[in-house]
Order: structure tokens, then sequence, then C-alpha cells
């Protein structure tokens, strides 16, 4: 019994610490708002934490061509499970990708599979996101740099 109570009391008081540990682990990400122009408008990025180990983003434009339309480009979750992060990333109707994140450190991390490499890195005021087709070398990878435009970290 003493056994049981003593494995409760440790489960319970690391609770906050997982809390802290994925917000201080993924902080850079947690800006308000990333953004980036382009010819037919602006992308914006913005990531919130949801719970003790959900981090949501969520990326879309905002067209300035005769008409102001905002579309969502993409939804992505990095979330903690059994003492790893995964992050998710979905397009419209698609089925998530899921992927185990390597290389994580306090300025970015990349994550891949059989097909695609995505990382995101930071520098300075700015943040890079790659992603990379493994199977088709002659495409040319998906770049974009956003300037981080607020500094206070965002919640839900």
């Amino acid at each position: 019994m003493k056994k049981y109570l003593l494995l409760m009391l440790i489960a319970v008081t690391s609770l906050p610490a997982m809390s802290q540990h994925i917000e201080t682990t993924f902080e850079w990400l947690l800006y308000d708002s990333w953004t980036c122009k382009t010819p037919i408008g602006n992308i914006y990025q913005t990531w919130a934490t949801i719970n003790d180990s959900t981090i949501n983003g969520k990326r879309y434009i905002i067209t300035n061509n005769y008409s102001v339309k905002v579309i969502e480009l993409e939804t992505e979750v990095i979330y903690s499970e059994k003492g790893k992060y995964y992050y998710s990333i979905k397009q419209s109707d698609a089925a998530p990708l899921v992927f185990l994140i390597e290389n994580l450190s306090k300025k970015g991390f990349t994550v891949s599979n059989d097909e695609t490499v995505i990382s995101f890195r930071r520098k300075g005021q700015k943040a890079m996101y790659k992603r990379e087709d493994k199977k088709d070398k002659e495409k040319k990878p998906e770049k974009i740099t956003f300037k981080i435009s607020e500094y206070k970290l965002a919640s839900t």
C-alpha cells in the first residue's frame, strides 16, 4: 500500500513538470504570430499551448488579390506521449501525417519519414520552415522564412 501511494504521489507531482517541460522545450514556437509576405498575400503561423502535453499550430494565408480571403493551409500539433515528442501535420481533408521529432534543440527540430523531411529553425527574430521531398530530388524544397512579430507567449 505504501508503494502504491508513493507511486501516485510521484505521478501527480510530475504532471506540472511535464507542462513546464513542453512549454520550455518549444518556447521559441509559442510567440503570438509569425509572418511571411508573398506576392499573393501574407502567410501566418500561430502556435498555442492547448494542455500540459500539446501545442497546436495553424498556418494560413490572407490573400490580397481583388478580395481579401483567409485560407487555412495546415494544422499542426506537437504532443508528448510516453516520453517522446511527435509532430502531426494535417492539410484540409487529408489524414494527418505523424512524425517522431528528431534533432530537438532549443532552436529547432527535424521530423522525417520515407517521403518527407520537415525542419523548423529559429535564428534571431526569424523562424525558418523547410519541407523537402526525399523521393523526388528534382523537386525544389518548400521554404518559408517567417518574421516573429510578437514576443509574448500565446496560450488558449
